[in-house]
This record gives C-alpha cells, sequence and structure tokens, in this order.
C-alpha cells in the first residue's frame, strides 16, 4: 500500500507497520502487526470463537460462556452454576482453601470429596461434630 494521503472514510497507512481503518475522518480501528485496537464499540452476530484469551476485562457480561474461566477479583449479583463450581487455591495434596471474608449463603448442601475438611476459624467442623456426637454417645 503506497501512502496517498488520509482517507477521511476508508483504509490509510499510517506508517510502515500501521493501518487505520477512518469513518468521517475518524480513526475507529488500527491494525499493526501486535495489535487490532477497536476505538468504539465491537457488535458481533454469532459468536467469537478463539482457541483461548489472554487480557484483562473490566466492564459487564452476559450470556454464556464454556470452558474454564480463571478470575482475580469478581462481583456477582446472581451467580447460577448448573454443574460445577471449584472455589479456591488447591493444595498440593489435592485439598482446596477458601478464604471468606463476609458470610455465605448456601441453600442445598456442601459435598466435600473423601480426605477433604470443612473448617471454621482453623477447627474442622466434621471432626467436631463427629467428636460431639460421640461424647453424646
Amino acid at each position: 500500500m503506497e501512502y496517498g494521503g488520509k482517507n477521511p472514510n476508508g483504509i490509510n497507512q499510517v506508517s510502515q507497520s500501521l493501518l487505520s481503518i477512518d469513518v468521517q475522518g475518524v480513526e475507529q480501528i488500527n491494525i499493526s502487526t501486535a495489535s487490532v485496537d477497536i476505538n468504539t464499540s465491537l457488535n458481533v452476530e454469532g459468536g467469537i470463537t478463539a482457541s483461548s484469551y489472554s487480557g484483562s476485562y473490566t466492564g459487564s457480561f452476559s450470556g454464556s460462556f464454556i470452558g474454564d474461566i480463571a478470575v482475580e477479583q469478581a462481583e456477582f449479583t446472581n451467580l447460577t452454576v448448573t454443574q460445577t463450581l471449584n472455589v479456591g487455591t488447591e493444595n498440593t495434596d489435592g485439598g482446596v482453601n477458601i478464604i471468606n471474608s463476609g458470610s455465605i449463603e448456601v441453600s442445598g448442601s456442601i459435598n466435600l470429596l473423601p480426605n477433604n475438611s470443612f473448617s471454621v476459624d482453623g477447627v474442622d467442623v466434621l471432626d467436631s461434630a463427629l467428636a460431639f456426637s460421640i461424647a453424646l454417645g
């Protein structure tokens, strides 16, 4: 592509490794060898597919997602999990640590796999309940 001046409505070669798509003189998309930057909103019909996503995301998400998501910080008003939700950090022995500050409401049950425990303030609740029931006879 040869530089022929700035086209207010079209594809422009900004530099040797950068193209822009402009509408009414405003750069809408910048395309380089490193990235594609969209300067306005992106509306997609039919979905987006990729082998992996990386980076960060800020804003709201609606719809469905299939796969694994690593979340560093999130707030959910209403989270529905239809199969399995793994929360916490996995230990070398395969157990999971969950640290909570605040309250957790559970409707239904919490199922622990064999050789796992449920602790509150460092006390194993299941062992304590079992010891208490044995003491009561």
